[in-house]
């Protein structure tokens, strides 16, 4: 058997969606579903063929996304997790029936029950994110929850799944939505503390917009745990943060992130990190970002990183999907960024310069130049939020958008 294309999360996690959809992991494609939440989740139909996939060694359909990210130089979900588990699973693996039954220990939760969110960020949706589909309703007249809960039912064997795995889970990923506004998340860290299980790693994909929940204060709770990673969610700063995030308050988020830094270097088990996602609007400005990072003191904790996100889940905001004039634009405001981490005198600095050289070496790979669909989703969500990229990206509008077209 290869280990090549071999990923843990076959027999070791298991991703939740809002509408009770589940998947491995949050990597695999959302309209490749692996069928509902229920009693026989992690042997139905669907996780026994991928086990047997898997296990023969060659790439896996569905895990493609982890396959772009590996070519592009950064690190995959998939790799990830083999590193933590894929040795603590070899008995499971070997003992995987030739249907690809298997016993499973869930090490690994990413459960997302809810999509309550304050903010509507352009490379979201509806499905994780309520205010996205409130904006979504009220432009089209429709009217429906904000929230998509799942039902009692699942409800049920959510619960069942939690109480199953407690003892044995590792890692916990939270995100969302926005994972500190919701009762589950604060539920989770509650019965953790109960079961005296505080040697979980947590992980959280956070917007940076609160750090407390009803009377909880997490920067509180997470000193008690052996391991928790701040992921801030940060594609841009200032105005255009507010734009390409819809419902982000800059002045707010500013002053948690600091919080955060300062308590990540009070408390050796806390680190903060970041993660772009990165699409057309801003992987030439991801230099500025950099250096705006570095002015504020967020690079200064004991552990610093940023995981760039690259976004492929829609195609028309994908780096690679754009005319040669952006891409020589683009690859231009790369090489700087290349040159000033080369030339940097903070060692963090010069650890970047690969993974900048693969977002380049992605952005150079052949694709479909979709300007006139970017124009169109540019335009439909500047008019249902009442604001406008000529405004607040003056600098990318003769390369990403069609005005005439955005103009109809």
């Amino acid at each position: 058997m290869t280990k090549n294309y071999i990923c843990a999360a076959a027999w070791a996690s298991l991703h939740l969606w809002p509408n009770n959809n589940v998947y491995p992991c949050c990597m695999v494609d959302s309209t490749k579903s692996f069928g509902k939440l229920d009693a026989n989740v992690m042997n139905n139909e669907a996780f026994k063929k991928f086990r047997i996939e898997i296990l023969s060694g060659n790439k896996v359909e569905v895990c493609k996304n982890c396959y772009t990210i590996e070519e592009a130089g950064q690190q995959s979900l998939r790799q990830s997790l083999n590193e933590k588990y894929l040795d603590k699973i070899q008995d499971l693996i070997s003992s995987t029936e030739e249907d690809g039954t298997a016993d499973t220990k869930l090490l690994h939760w990413d459960f997302r029950s809810s999509n309550l969110c304050n903010y509507a960020c352009r490379t979201c949706g509806p499905e994780l994110s309520s205010t996205y589909k409130q904006l979504s309703n009220r432009n089209s007249n429709i009217k429906g929850e904000k929230v998509l809960y799942i039902n009692s039912a699942t409800r049920e064997y959510l619960d069942k799944l939690i109480d199953d795995n407690i003892d044995c889970v590792e890692t916990i990923y939270f995100a969302g939505g926005e994972p500190l506004m919701m009762d589950e998340h604060a539920s989770i860290i509650s019965k953790l503390l109960e079961r005296n299980r505080t040697n979980v790693s947590l992980y959280y994909s956070t917007n940076g917009s609160r750090l407390s929940y009803k009377n909880i204060n997490f920067l509180e709770e997470w000193k008690k745990f052996k391991e928790v990673t701040i992921v801030f969610s940060i594609d841009e700063i200032e105005d255009r943060a507010e734009y390409w995030r819809y419902g982000t308050n800059w002045l707010n988020v500013v002053p948690n992130i600091s919080s955060a830094i300062e308590v990540a270097k009070a408390n050796k088990n806390i680190r903060v990190w970041f993660s772009p996602t990165v699409s057309v609007f801003n992987i030439s400005r991801l230099l500025d970002i950099h250096k705006y990072f570095r002015e504020q003191g967020w690079f200064d904790t004991q552990h610093p990183e940023i995981i760039f996100n690259l976004l492929h889940t829609q195609e028309f905001y994908c780096v690679k999907n754009t005319n040669n004039e952006f891409k020589l634009f683009a690859e231009s405001k790369l090489n700087d960024y290349i040159d000033y981490l080369k030339t940097s005198s903070y060692k963090f600095d010069n650890n970047q310069v690969q993974k900048v050289e693969g977002l380049k070496s992605f952005l150079l790979e052949d694709g479909i130049d979709l300007k006139k669909e970017v124009t169109l989703h540019t335009a439909l969500l500047d008019r249902q939020r009442n604001e406008s990229i000529f405004d607040v990206a003056p600098d990318l509008v003769d390369l990403l958008i069609d005005k005439q077209l955005y103009d109809k």
